[in-house]
């Protein structure tokens, strides 16, 4: 689901009822709307359980490229902070609006710091079989100090 989404309406109102708009502004930053990821959660626990129940991880677009680059179920605070279920003052997810919306955090990939290692590169079949270098795969979208090393890759 994308951001622009709104089918969450509902979700967004049971839990500005449960917890109260002034609280999750304290804890995530952000007024309750049905285009954060939490919403969007309740809704597919409520309206498609059978998914819910067997997804894994929720992850973001770039947090799935990682993970099918590194293996590694990760995202920085930044996205992070998007889903509406961190708590930008402790910098983890935060257990009463997780609570209060009924997801379950194991299903939360780990936090880090934007400029933090994800993982390493696997080199195995699918995803990324053409690379024969491995290299940190960093959670930035291509800083300063990794672009050396991305010139002198050697892709062949």
């Amino acid at each position: 689901m994308i951001w622009a989404d709104m089918r969450a309406v509902k979700e967004a109102k049971q839990l500005e009822d449960a917890i109260g708009a002034d609280p999750i502004y304290q804890i995530t930053g952000h007024r309750v709307a049905a285009s954060y990821s939490i919403e969007k959660l309740m809704w597919l626990k409520a309206n498609e359980p059978e998914v819910y129940e067997k997804t894994y991880k929720i992850l973001q677009a770039k947090d799935y490229i990682i993970q099918r680059a590194t293996g590694e179920f990760v995202t920085d605070y930044s996205d992070a902070s998007g889903t509406q279920a961190l708590d930008l003052r402790k910098l983890e997810w935060s257990d009463e609006i997780l609570n209060a919306a009924g997801i379950d955090k194991e299903k939360l990939p780990t936090l880090k710091r934007s400029i933090d290692v994800a993982g390493y590169i696997q080199v195995k079949s699918g995803f990324l079989q053409v690379l024969r270098w491995s290299a940190a795969a960093a959670m930035a979208r291509c800083p300063q100090w990794a672009q050396p090393a991305l010139r002198t890759a050697s892709f062949t």
